[in-house]
């Protein structure tokens, strides 16, 4: 592997590394339940009437009083008709709004690159023993096969996290939330997480993508894409269209039915101590895949 290409993958890494680390984090506060599917009545608002009239509603939602500052530009925008139906809630300021729905036509394009949302024919939702939520495939996929590919149903402007209180922000999470549909809502809550602030919170900061967009960095969570589990040798890849704001999950190797359909969460050429730490610190588990097996044995032999 040409030195130049180790650079720029360990670079990626660091850069995703370091967008989600910045995400406050705090002592555990609620128990952590398998898929969390009993949570998602406690927390947040039921989700607002919406407007049918038009897919992408750039009007300022009336928020809580909290967040009604003038010092604040970010505010939540929804789309109905995004996600095939799903819809999205997106949290950035007006001019990043009027500039996503100018190129990325939101609520039309996005459907229409959409897979399905719910299991498919390629792979069904599983609850995996020690790996929380994942998917398996149904049927032999091959290598270059497409899986989905898919709009998130939550964009967030990083911004926000450095620009505003915590209490600020994490109610911009609950109304984002709450302004999604109850299918897209209840796959939210299928989303594992690590305890750190609330429930809700903690979801995000576990499934989120870090994707680098021209108006800025963005925190996205994705239906299904974010239920994929981590292993050091993946056997799917994904890649993120600005475009139409869809991203893609594509086999990189033979998968047979009944095995986990898997990406990996680094960069593949960190070492097996850099990749403990990151995944223990980020995602809350220590990987014991067999790369990570093999690596270790061969440490202490």
């Amino acid at each position: 592997m040409t030195p130049w290409r180790v650079v720029l993958w360990l670079f990626g890494a660091l850069w995703q590394f370091t967008v989600l680390a910045c995400l406050p984090t705090h002592v555990p506060m609620l128990d952590l339940r398998v898929c969390g599917q009993n949570e998602q009545a406690s927390f947040g608002p039921s989700a607002p009437q919406r407007n049918s009239t038009r897919p992408w509603t750039l009007e300022r939602r009336q928020l809580p009083t909290v967040l009604q500052s003038s010092i604040s530009p970010f505010r939540l925008y929804s789309s109905s008709d995004a996600s095939s139906g799903l819809g999205m809630s997106v949290i950035c300021t007006h001019e990043s709004a009027v500039h996503l729905e100018r190129y990325l036509s939101l609520g039309s394009s996005t459907t229409a690159h959409q897979s399905d949302i719910a299991e498919s024919d390629l792979f069904r939702i599983a609850n995996i023993p020690a790996r929380g939520c994942g998917l398996i495939a149904k049927q032999r996929l091959r290598q270059g096969d497409v899986l989905m590919a898919q709009a998130p149903i939550l964009l967030l402007d990083f911004e926000i996290y450095s620009q505003l209180e915590e209490r600020k922000w994490i109610q911009l999470h609950h109304e984002a939330v709450a302004a999604l549909s109850l299918e897209a809502r209840t796959m939210f809550w299928q989303l594992d997480a690590v305890k750190r602030v609330d429930p809700l919170t903690d979801r995000i900061r576990a499934n989120a993508f870090a994707l680098q967009m021209r108006s800025g960095t963005y925190l996205a969570v994705f239906p299904n894409i974010s239920l994929l589990n981590h292993d050091c040798d993946p056997n799917a890849t994904y890649d993120f269209s600005e475009e139409s704001l869809t991203q893609k999950i594509t086999i990189s190797k033979p998968i047979q039915p009944g095995s986990e359909i898997v990406i990996s969460y680094l960069e593949p050429h960190l070492s097996l101590e850099m990749r403990q730490s990151y995944l223990s610190s980020m995602w809350g588990f220590k990987c014991s895949c067999s790369t990570c097996q093999a690596e270790s044995t061969g440490v202490k032999e």
